[in-house]
């Protein structure tokens, strides 16, 4: 089970594959954390970001509870039309937690995340 902190909330999003995402995350109100995020081997993966935004937005990524990584999300054209953003992160064995969360500004909207290595197919979280 995902975790949405503080502010953050679930609305519907008539674009996102789900028919939701998760909203006003930031401004150091609310964040998403991704939970049981479960590879065999510790190891560098892709990590495919489902968002919307219109407008440039930046967020914060951590891993298990790491430093920030500062990540700029492109406008997807609305707040209802899902883009990816993809980057390679290193994940190690066992359960993961990726949290994303933005203290000085909004973030963008998440619909879902994707990990993916060249061994294995995806994990749709």
């Amino acid at each position: 089970m995902n975790t949405i902190i503080g502010g953050a909330g679930i609305y519907s999003c008539s674009g996102c594959s789900t028919g939701r995402k998760v909203g006003y995350v930031g401004n150091n109100s609310g964040a998403i954390q991704f939970n049981n995020i479960n590879v065999q081997n510790t190891d560098t993966y892709t990590l495919i970001i489902y968002y919307c935004s219109g407008e440039t937005r930046y967020a914060l990524m951590n891993i298990d509870d790491a430093p920030g990584m500062k990540l700029t999300f492109s406008s997807t054209g609305s707040f209802d039309t899902p883009g990816p953003l993809t980057v390679s992160i290193k994940l190690n064995s066992g359960s993961n937690t990726i949290k994303f969360y933005n203290p000085s500004g909004w973030a963008p909207d998440f619909e879902r995340i994707v990990v993916t290595s060249p061994s294995q197919g995806g994990n749709y979280l």
